[in-house]
């Protein structure tokens, strides 16, 4: 007997732009762009590890810092460069799409090639809901829930308020470090979501439907 995901998942609901967890926390996700320190000079080194202190410095409230990391697959690409080669009547030119076609596999091959996406959490939950929360337990790989969370419009207008603020909050610092961050839409967290717990199927098929459309588990069981 297999368990869905969404019972293995801590993920009652996504609204409004906002995942909220089965104990009642409100989470809203930005994702961020990165900056390669090393390539920096040691004035704007120095000016960027200033900008994180003060940012640092300055919250009030808990972040989560998030890195999402995948080896990066070109499969598609490798196969789109192997047809416009055969596709070539220029000898010279269906050598060099050779070339550079072996170039690439290559280097994936040996440099294990990644790509990374940076996310910040933040989190709001009232003190009602703690409480409530309180009574979700995990037992083995499965989270129990002796009572559900509602969400109601009061709670979710409060959590927005709260959220918001925090948001153009850190945005603010953020920009100061020339870090350009957005947050996630419903959809976007989906989507991010469902890679996660299907990295090969994400690569070849993409959610067509509604959020609210989604009420099945999309995570199939894995066999051993």
């Amino acid at each position: 007997m297999f368990t869905s995901s969404q019972s293995i998942l801590n993920i009652q609901d996504i609204k409004d732009d906002l995942l909220i967890t089965k104990a009642g926390t409100f989470c809203l996700i930005i994702q961020t762009n990165a900056i390669n320190f090393d390539l920096l000079s040691e004035t704007e080194q120095d000016a960027m590890i200033g900008a994180y202190a003060q940012l640092v410095n300055s919250l009030s409230f808990p972040i989560q810092i998030v890195i999402h990391t995948r080896r990066m697959d070109i499969s598609n690409y490798l196969l789109y460069l192997e047809n416009f080669e055969k596709r070539q009547p220029n000898k010279t030119l269906r050598d060099q799409i050779s070339y550079y076609r072996k170039f690439i596999n290559q280097l994936v091959v040996t440099g294990n090639v990644l790509y990374k996406k940076f996310f910040i959490i933040l989190s709001y939950q009232e003190a009602e809901t703690q409480k409530m929360g309180a009574l979700s337990k995990v037992v083995g790989n499965t989270i129990k829930k002796e009572e559900k969370i509602e969400i109601t419009p009061r709670l979710l207008e409060n959590a927005k308020t709260n959220l918001y603020e925090k948001r153009e909050f850190v945005v603010g610092l953020l920009s100061r470090m020339g870090i350009k961050a957005e947050q996630l839409n419903s959809r976007q967290i989906v989507e991010l979501f469902y890679s996660i717990y299907n990295p090969s199927e994400s690569d070849q098929q993409h959610l067509t439907q509604q959020v609210e459309d989604y009420t099945a588990a999309i995570v199939q069981p894995v066999l051993e």
